[in-house]
């Protein structure tokens, strides 16, 4: 099994996935090429990607979809027979994913980003994930500074919006999801760049998901050849 974040952040987020036979990723929010560099760096050929799975239809998550629909053929989108899909709450439709590993006993990845609120049939999808992607998009008394500072750089609305139950996940709320499902290996995806503190969320011993590093999650065939 290999999971590896290839970015994530408000300018772009995709992820690599292979278990059980499956080559994937889940968000295609760089440019094509971009992502082909990205994957190259990790020994991935991007002509072996037939299956991709999109979140939601915001430019950061599918922007080169429509060029892995032309040099990728044939291509499936969201295959229920690899991921399982529930619904999120953003503003626009969201999903999030479980995957089942059979190649590794009692292995479930669970995969959540742009959601305002985890609803309780997400929490309960999630359940036995050992590996969780989750959304700590940002510090909320960080964020409240930011909406009232004499130099905040985004309109007060926009703030209003990330902190709804349309808008994105807080390291609180991050916090309470990962203490319900107590995974063995948690990531946290898409941090504010701005409304955050990566030093402080170092100190949780979780991965910190990078908007222009490629992360690894999880790799046991590099395990395997040492």
């Amino acid at each position: 099994m290999r999971i590896y974040n290839l970015g994530s952040g408000s300018s772009g987020n995709c992820t690599y996935f292979k278990f059980d036979g499956y080559e994937f990723l889940v968000d295609v929010g760089f440019s094509y090429k971009e992502i082909k560099k990205r994957l190259a760096s990790i020994g991935v050929d991007i002509l072996d990607i037939k299956t991709i799975f999109i979140t939601h239809g915001h430019s950061d998550h599918n922007r080169a979809l429509q060029t892995f629909k032309k040099r990728n053929k044939p291509i499936s989108i969201n295959p229920p027979h690899i991921g399982r899909a529930f619904s999120l709450n953003h503003s626009v439709p969201c999903k999030g994913f479980t995957f089942e590993v059979h190649e590794i006993e009692d292995e479930k990845i669970g995969y959540l980003t742009d959601t305002g609120y985890v609803p309780p049939f997400a929490v309960h999808a999630l359940e036995r994930c050992s590996i969780l992607i989750v959304e700590s998009n940002h510090n909320e008394e960080i964020l409240f500074t930011n909406k009232y500072a004499e130099d905040s750089r985004m309109p007060a609305s926009i703030y209003d919006n990330i902190v709804s139950k349309k808008g994105h996940l807080s390291n609180r709320q991050a916090e309470e999801l990962i203490s319900f499902v107590r995974p063995k290996i948690v990531a946290l995806a898409h941090l504010s760049a701005h409304n955050n503190n990566e030093q402080q969320l170092k100190h949780s011993g979780h991965l910190i998901l990078q908007q222009n590093e490629v992360t690894k999650i999880i790799d046991t065939e590099e395990e395997e050849s040492i």
